[in-house]
């Protein structure tokens, strides 16, 4: 398998979306998600801010992580987008 890429949004109209927000991606680091990346020099760097990484997985278990976190904090997956990464360059 190879690493995940996921980025996300979180359904619009929610007055607490951005708590919302917090608490999904959090939930997914919980589960082993990273909201940073390490460069070709080997700095670790933030990911943009609903984006998240994860190794040794596939994109449909990523997207279903996903889908079961928001749920399970009263949120609702407006848009994903999830691809396999093989090869990334990072500056």
């Amino acid at each position: 398998m190879y690493t995940v890429l996921l980025t996300y949004d979180l359904e619009a109209g929610n007055p607490a979306r951005e708590s919302k927000h917090n608490l999904v991606k959090n939930a997914m680091k919980k589960n082993g998600y990273a909201d940073e990346t390490q460069t070709t020099d080997g700095k670790i760097v933030p990911l943009p801010n609903t984006t998240l990484e994860k190794s040794d997985i596939t994109i449909d278990i990523a997207l279903k992580d996903l889908r079961v976190a928001a749920e399970l904090n009263g949120a609702k997956v407006e848009k994903a987008i999830a691809v396999l990464l093989s090869k990334a360059l990072v500056i």
